[in-house]
């Protein structure tokens, strides 16, 4: 069959199993997940500066600080990702903005064993199970409200969900306790977070990969013709 040069129709383009979502909305997000973990990286076993409850202080900020940026700075991230739709942008962004509200209710939970009179060494378990269920919730709501922006199909939805869970668990359950069985409370924060760092970007290319694969994104919706 013949076809002229100016008949795009008859030509067929290649395209990518996966459209990209753009550097700076890829930049800032990984910019979110690094600034999250700044307090335990760097002011935690940072040396005294000043008087110690001047210190504590200085930390208390620096950490919400650093929690207001994740929070602003990976939802602005979610909805600047380009080839998908508002409706996507928007739930993902929210989802990911529950997450992060999840894991800023972690130091209330002290002040709720202690409503309840669990004191000492009987709140560690429960502020442990707590934590990790607040972490999981946190890393759930990361990667979900990442891909859902994506397009991704649900399938890798769910991997987003199982490895969320799987990577908040071991941290609470395993590393952490690995980590202060060798070495300070300080070093041990510090060590651990570097570890969920490198697990969580670990995923974010795990997703990525998957999501070339044919049919692991959907296609954009296609806006009507006016």
């Amino acid at each position: 069959m013949s076809y002229s040069p100016g008949d795009k129709s008859s030509v067929s383009q290649p395209q990518s199993s996966e459209a990209t979502p753009g550097w700076l909305a890829r930049s800032l997000f990984w910019a979110a997940l690094v600034i999250g973990a700044l307090p335990s990286l760097v002011l935690a076993p940072m040396p005294p500066l000043w008087d110690s409850s001047t210190d504590i202080i200085f930390f208390i900020v620096g950490s919400i600080l650093c929690t207001c940026l994740r929070l602003i700075l990976g939802a602005v991230a979610i909805l600047l990702v380009k080839n998908t739709n508002w409706a996507h942008r928007l739930l993902g962004a929210g989802i990911y903005l529950l997450g992060c509200t999840a894991l800023m209710t972690t130091p209330l939970t002290w002040i709720f064993l202690a409503s309840l009179g669990t004191e000492g060494n009987g709140a560690l378990p429960a502020m442990t199970t707590i934590q990790g269920a607040l972490s999981s919730i946190f890393l759930v709501g990361v990667f979900c409200g990442w891909n859902i922006a994506r397009n991704r199909r649900w399938w890798l939805l769910a991997i987003a969900v199982v490895l969320g869970a799987t990577i908040a668990l071991f941290d609470m359950f395993v590393a952490r306790p690995l980590a202060e069985s060798v070495t300070t409370d300080v070093m041990a924060a510090v060590l651990v977070q570097m570890v969920w760092l490198v697990l969580t970007f670990a995923c974010l290319g795990v997703f990525h990969l998957l999501g070339r694969v044919n049919g692991a994104t959907a296609p954009k919706p296609t806006q009507p013709a006016c």
